[in-house]
Parts: structure tokens; sequence; C-alpha cells
């Protein structure tokens, strides 16, 4: 190496939930701090896209839909592959913590 290659950005934490009206929210969370946050979307799957497209250029996300850890994903993953992540969260959520 000489020295001069860039700063990866950090892996951070993505948190998506259900709210009790029914929307979904997520929230990027590094260090113990808020980074973004976005509520009022129609599905997991918006969710999880809406956060790839906030990524900036972050590294990637550990991605956890109701405190159940779902996997470690790339921003343009999430956003290639949304449908695909929520169907993961739902199966996952329901084996670890019963139906929602």
């Amino acid at each position: 190496m000489n020295g001069t290659s860039q700063p990866r950005l950090p892996i951070v934490d993505l948190h998506v939930s259900r709210a009790a009206s029914g929307g979904y929210s997520y929230s990027i969370d590094w260090a113990g701090d808020t980074l973004l946050e976005d509520h009022g979307l129609p599905s997991i799957a918006a969710a999880l896209a809406a956060a790839g497209d906030d990524a900036g250029d972050f590294l990637g996300f550990r991605v956890d839909y109701s405190a159940v850890l779902i996997g470690t994903y790339a921003p343009q993953e999430l956003r290639a592959s949304s449908k695909d992540i929520a169907d993961l969260c739902v199966e996952r959520h329901a084996k670890f913590s019963g139906p929602e």
C-alpha cells in the first residue's frame, strides 16, 4: 500500500420495525447515535430500500427486524434485493420471536 487509500466508512446498524399504526420505520445507528431515520413507510421492503438509498458511503448494514438479527448487507444489496431481504425478516422474526 502506498498510504493513500481512502478510509472505509463503518458497517452501521439498521433497525427496521413495525409501528403500532401498521407502517414501518427504520433507523441507522452508529456507536449509540442515530444518524438517519424514516417513519411511515408502507412495507419492510420499502424501509430497506429507503435505507439503502440513504446510505451514503457506508460499507454495509447489520440489519435487524424488531430486534432479530437478519444479516449484514451492502447498500446495493438492500436496494436490489429489498423484497427478498424483507421476506427473510418476516421468516426469521417468526422463527425467533413468534408471529407478529
